[in-house]
């Protein structure tokens, strides 16, 4: 079957903010039909055929960007395995795509000014710290440092182009990531942008649309914690309004660590205030969402950074922790992208918004290990899935206490699931074979089911890979590739090199938000009481009134009500 024959459910997909831009260039990276060649996925659905060259088609996301005017600008010539228009010389001053630039000012506050390396190194505690293999700190190849100087920001290192008659990008002025310059900080400022923006965006989602043959929906990924929530929120409100039979799965995006490296209760509680702010949007206006990031802690100043089992990832680069986000939701989205889809987006939303749950938990395994040649199988059947973190910001994964879990593993070959054994011994074999597992999909199924019994579990597997390759950064030791059995025998530190890793990725509808929930409700109604005493905080600060603050509050404990142990009998 020709992919032109194919019947096509497309995604909108909006980035709002920075980081959420950072995740998004790695996660089309990491799909890119020029590059991948022939796959299960089904590239029509975030991406869409624009021209051919030489009988190879050219392709471009379905895809609006929202980000700070100086961060739309190439800041070096990046090493690329794509096309050669590409470069700096081909691409316009540097500007990464065919169509216009929109800018807007929000009243002239802040110069703008070029950007620079906003992300400071974190405390020195943190550094060489292991967990199970994992480790937070600096990579130490010469290589790697290499390409981490040449990146300053998300364009230097995407590997796609935008190519669109419409506006497809959208830039924000007279603002800047430069502490010392001022930033777009609040909630209400974003808010405020986007209105002025409204009509020119509105317009440019309605022809995405219409471009679409079987329009599925949307997915949003948004920056929760300063001014490009409240940008997000207002394009969420008018999705709402226009596409309300439409799915959208807003993910919340937060960096492991904060700007200047030292955060003051004031700063605190700003960031905690305008997350409320996009929580509270974020669950009224999507189908559902959830917050992910590397930090194990939101509510607390200069939260901690997680540290992953294998992964060794530097905190205070964007570049680095945001693939790890990136790889996530490339994992997770999969099955819904594929040729022949094995369950659409609407179905996952129903899981994972059962009984009002709007919040859903984000989980990874990356890589999943499977040391000493053993299986899936014998992994699970030893230590369950021990190996999978959530992504989730102060939540722990509890899977059998979930309403609802889904599970994709990607990448298993069939050696890895199920043991074939040489020496004639088939105990192994026929116990696996006799409860129906011959593959990783109906593995993990038979493993969620006999130990998650009362919850709803969903597995959907994908045979394709997760294929890395320059310029995603080389987040695994070579030792741990070895002793994992990972295909390929060096990382790709280089153009041209690639490799493969196991991977499960996964979504619950876990009563585990609800506590998320209360503990921001707690920190808001305790501390900040007195933070935002007579409200002037919110009229100087975040350009609102209290009453709508209050009422955003109130909507937040309405939602943490939803996951009270009465509200799912």
């Amino acid at each position: 079957m020709e992919d032109g024959d194919l019947q096509c459910h497309e995604i909108i997909t909006l980035q709002v903010g920075n980081y959420a831009n950072y995740v998004g260039a790695h996660f089309f990276n990491l799909q890119n039909p020029e590059r991948n060649g022939d796959s299960e996925i089904n590239p029509h659905v975030l991406w869409r055929q624009v021209s051919a060259r030489q009988n190879h088609p050219r392709w471009s996301p379905r895809l609006i960007t929202f980000d700070l005017k100086n961060n739309y600008f190439r800041t070096t010539q990046f090493e690329s395995t794509s096309d050669p228009s590409n470069s700096l010389e081909e691409v316009s001053k540097g500007v990464l795509w065919d169509g216009s630039i929109q800018t807007f000012d929000q009243r002239g506050s802040f110069e703008a000014s070029p950007q620079e390396n906003n992300k400071e190194s974190g405390n020195e505690k943190d550094k060489d710290r292991r967990e199970q293999g994992g480790t937070l700190g600096a990579a130490k190849s010469s290589e790697i440092n290499r390409v981490r100087g040449q990146v300053k920001n998300w364009v230097d290192f995407t590997q796609w182009r935008l190519h669109s008659p419409e506006t497809s990008k959208f830039s924000v002025g007279n603002f800047s990531h430069n502490p010392t310059l001022g930033t777009l900080s609040n909630y209400g400022q974003g808010l405020q942008i986007f209105k002025s923006m409204e009509e020119t965006v509105t317009d440019t989602i309605r022809r995405y649309a219409e471009d679409a043959d079987y329009f599925q929906g949307f997915h949003i990924l948004a920056d929760q914690q300063d001014g490009f929530g409240g940008i997000a929120s207002g394009i969420l409100e008018h999705i709402s309004d226009e596409y309300d039979k439409k799915t959208s799965f807003t993910f919340g995006l937060s960096s492991p660590t904060v700007a200047g490296g030292k955060e003051q209760f004031p700063d605190l509680m700003l960031r905690l205030l305008n997350s409320s702010l996009s929580w509270n949007s974020f669950s009224l206006h999507s189908s559902v969402f959830s917050s992910i990031g590397l930090s194990k802690n939101l509510f607390q100043s200069n939260p901690e950074p997680v540290v992953l089992p294998h992964v060794t990832y530097d905190p205070s680069s964007s570049l680095e922790s945001s693939s790890v986000l990136a790889a996530a939701l490339d994992t997770l989205t999969s099955p819904y992208r594929m040729k022949e889809p094995k369950i659409s987006l609407p179905e996952i939303v129903s899981l994972l918004n059962a009984y009002g749950h709007k919040m859903a938990v984000i989980g990874m395994a990356f890589p999943f290990s499977l040391f000493n040649e053993t299986t899936l199988f014998d992994t699970l059947r030893v230590d369950g899935l021990n190996g999978l973190r959530s992504l989730t910001p102060g939540v722990q994964l509890n899977l059998e206490k979930n309403i609802g879990n889904f599970f994709v593993p990607r990448g298993f070959r069939p050696q890895q699931v199920i043991q074939r054994r040489q020496d004639g011994r088939a105990e192994g074999l026929q116990e696996q074979q006799g409860r129906g597992i011959t593959n990783a999909e109906s593995c993990l199924e038979v493993y969620s089911q006999e130990t998650f019994p009362k919850s709803v579990n969903v597995v959907r597997s994908v045979q394709t890979p997760f294929k890395l390759s320059h310029p995603f950064p080389v987040l695994f030791d070579h030792k741990v590739l070895e002793s994992l059995k990972i295909s390929g025998s060096r990382a790709p530190s280089i153009v041209g090199e690639s490799w493969e890793v196991p991977t499960i990725g996964s979504a619950h509808n876990s009563p585990a938000a609800g506590e998320t929930l209360q503990r921001l409700i707690d920190v808001l109604d305790g501390r900040g009481k007195n933070f935002l005493r007579g409200g002037s905080i919110l009229s100087e600060n975040l350009d609102m009134e209290f009453d709508d603050y209050q009422e955003s509050l109130n909507n937040l404990k309405v939602l943490r009500d939803a996951y009270l142990p009465d509200s799912t009998l």
